[in-house]
């Protein structure tokens, strides 16, 4: 075990923080029409200046018939939706806004605080909510998911799970503390109240080895997703209808879903780790 009271056996990836990415993801029913896939094509050129790159995504068709005893294909491709990008000069993605059938997720890679990460988020669905006024689709279920990372900073066989996670916490099966080759997974998952909602959690967890500028390094990855669903709250729990920001009903929503995943945080993480990424 780590003796030192000052250095813990894991950091966080990033330093001040432990996000390596953030998805904001709304799922619709019944599937968008043609024609309000092609209004939500059109951000490509009304966010522009956010996300320079844009790639369509096409969903192939295969068909296949006998003609004359011989076995013949016809492939054909249908617009289902785009996928925008911002590019750092490294070439690596910060942000990312996707479409599809019935969805719609907002991507933030290069995470800083989330005060400033919330605004983006909120520019970005106004945009595309505005494309959605009239479409008859409704919100399905609203999701929030964040990925941290944390780095061992001692030989593997000297890292202690327990100056990072609690060892009274529900959310990981105490069998990860006892590993002796530091290598483990766990998956959990459970209702909980939040607000006027019932929110589902996910929460994956796990040990592993990877490549971190050239040198294998054990991480420890914390997966976490809270979600409320038309399922277990009713048809059009949510509204999406928005003339501008004021009147944004998901905005809210969006802040609840951020409370539930330091709330689990928080009871995952050792009070000087939930200290160190500023939980507290």
């Amino acid at each position: 075990m780590n003796k030192n009271t000052e250095t813990l056996s894991f950091s966080p990836i990033n330093g001040a923080h432990a996000i390596t990415e953030m998805v904001v993801y709304i799922q619709f029913t019944p599937e968008f029409s043609p024609a309000t896939i092609q209004r939500l094509v059109s951000l490509e050129t009304e966010l522009v200046a956010y996300f320079p790159k844009a790639i369509r995504i096409q969903q192939q068709n295969v068909e296949f018939k006998v003609e004359d005893s011989k076995p013949k294909s016809n492939i054909s491709e249908k617009l289902v939706g785009i996928e925008l990008q911002d590019i750092d000069d490294s070439g690596n993605i910060n942000w990312m806004l996707r479409t599809t059938e019935n969805s719609l997720s907002i991507h933030c890679l290069n995470y800083s605080v989330w005060e400033e990460v919330y605004k983006k988020i909120i520019t970005y669905l106004l945009s595309a909510f505005h494309h959605l006024e009239g479409s008859g689709n409704f919100i399905a279920n609203v999701g929030l998911m964040f990925i941290d990372r944390f780095i061992c900073e001692v030989p593997p066989e000297e890292a202690c799970l327990s100056e990072l996670f609690n060892e009274n916490t529900d959310w990981v099966f105490n069998g990860a503390f006892k590993a002796e080759n530091k290598l483990w997974h766990s998956h959990v998952g459970w209702y909980e109240e939040l607000k006027n909602y019932q929110c589902l959690n996910q929460l994956k967890t796990s040990a592993s080895y990877a490549d971190i500028k050239g040198e294998k390094k054990l991480i420890v990855t914390v997966d976490h997703n809270a979600i409320i669903t038309s399922e277990t709250n009713g048809k059009n729990f949510i509204s999406y209808s928005a003339i501008d920001e004021d009147n944004l009903v998901i905005k809210e929503t969006i802040k609840e879903l951020h409370s539930m995943n330091k709330k689990v945080l928080r009871e995952l993480l050792t009070v000087k780790m939930s200290s160190r990424i500023n939980l507290n």
